[in-house]
């Protein structure tokens, strides 16, 4: 069974197959109920998000107490940014250019 596949989300427990039975919650989690005026596709970017934010911290926080994990220089963070940036933008440039100005 997978998810939406052949049962619904809306039909309790609501969670099938892999660990949906399953689910460690740290003593210091904390969690939070989920407004209802936010659509179900919205809250599913919350995941990607979290991660493209944990991960540039991690890029830009030096090594923590004896963690010999090696990070970014700030100059290549900065860099792969601002060119991320530089895409994103001319991609939307492109786009308004070909359905709103043509």
């Amino acid at each position: 069974m997978g998810y939406g596949l052949y049962v619904s989300t809306d039909v309790p427990p609501s969670l099938w197959g892999g660990y949906a039975t399953h689910l460690y919650l740290h003593p210091d989690a904390e969690m939070e109920k989920a407004p209802a005026n936010i659509s179900s596709d919205v809250l599913t970017l919350f995941n990607p998000l979290t991660y493209a934010a944990e991960g540039l911290r991690h890029a830009m926080l030096p090594p923590i107490a004896g963690h010999p994990v090696e990070t970014l220089p700030l100059g290549w963070v900065l860099l792969v940014l601002c060119g991320s940036l530089a895409v994103v933008l001319g991609a939307a440039i492109r786009l308004f250019r070909r359905r709103v100005v043509s």
